[in-house]
């Protein structure tokens, strides 16, 4: 199968389900890869269920498109429902991780015939809002987290140091699973750069080996993944917000995320728009 999307193809670690067992399609995003995932797809395939990952990063065989359109929301659902025609799913449960929770949420626009419930980890349903003022969603940002968030301020920078410092910031990953690192590291203005020329660098998790650390991504680059971040200035409201009448929501949030806040996560089902909707909502202790 091919592809002129980011929305990377079935890999090896495909699993069809057994009869009467559902499949699920997980979205994972920037950093995870396939080799982060291939555990839970085994796992799945123990009791009996299909496991489809699909990646948003096009680090596997497809293409990577440099224009940001390529990465709204109407096409990320579009290349989804290709996905499932070509590997002849019919209605599935659908988990969205990072960025994938952004690709899953709407599904309920575009495609919403094609999913019998979502599950969102670790941020919840993403709505796409009208344009806004840059400094009053930094001062909405900083409110809701309780310390400042300097990541998008300097979004136009982030191919240049991607660039770079490429070789360096693979092996930076596990960063992600420091809070306090996190804050320190990424979200205070000027310090990823100071990071990468300090050569700041902390131990590789023991389940990655150095090719899956840092091999993926100097073979494939970061086009993709900074695409999707210039893809947010592209993004247009949808044509139409259809939420599942009859689709099941389960938001897991997490309690050691500096970033996506739980109480932040619950907010979206709390809209009216949700009200007649069976949402479950759980924070579990486990980070990002």
């Amino acid at each position: 199968m091919t592809s002129s999307s980011p929305v990377a193809q079935p890999t090896e670690h495909f699993s069809s389900a057994q009869s009467s067992k559902p499949t699920l399609p997980f979205c994972y995003s920037f950093p995870s890869t396939s080799r982060d995932w291939c555990h839970i797809v085994s796992r799945l395939r123990d009791k009996g269920c299909g496991a489809l990952p699909l990646g948003m990063l096009g680090i596997g065989e497809t293409e990577q498109p440099i224009d940001p359109a390529a990465y709204v929301l109407s096409q990320t659902s579009k290349e989804i429902a290709h996905v499932l025609d070509a590997t002849k799913l019919g209605k599935v449960y659908a988990i969205g991780h990072g960025w994938g929770c952004k690709a899953i949420s709407h599904l309920t626009s575009y495609h919403p015939g094609r999913i019998f419930a979502y599950v969102f980890l670790s941020i919840s349903f993403v709505q796409v809002l009208a344009s806004m003022n840059f400094q009053e969603l930094l001062g909405s940002l900083k409110q809701q987290l309780g310390h400042p968030d300097a990541r998008g301020g300097r979004a136009h920078l982030v191919p240049q140091l991607l660039t770079r410092f490429a070789d360096r910031l693979v092996r930076q990953r596990q960063f992600l699973y420091d809070s306090e690192i996190w804050k320190e590291r990424l979200m205070s203005t000027g310090m990823l750069e100071q990071s990468l020329l300090e050569s700041f660098v902390l131990l590789r998790p023991s389940y990655l080996s150095e090719e899956d650390a840092v091999g993926t991504f100097r073979r494939r680059g970061f086009a993709v993944p900074t695409r999707w971040c210039e893809g947010f200035a592209a993004e247009v409201l949808p044509e139409r917000m259809s939420l599942p009448a009859r689709a099941a929501i389960h938001f897991a949030a997490v309690g050691d995320d500096c970033v996506c806040l739980s109480k932040t996560g619950y907010a979206p089902f709390g809209r009216e728009v949700f009200s007649g909707h069976s949402v479950a909502m759980e924070t579990y202790d486990a980070n990002h």
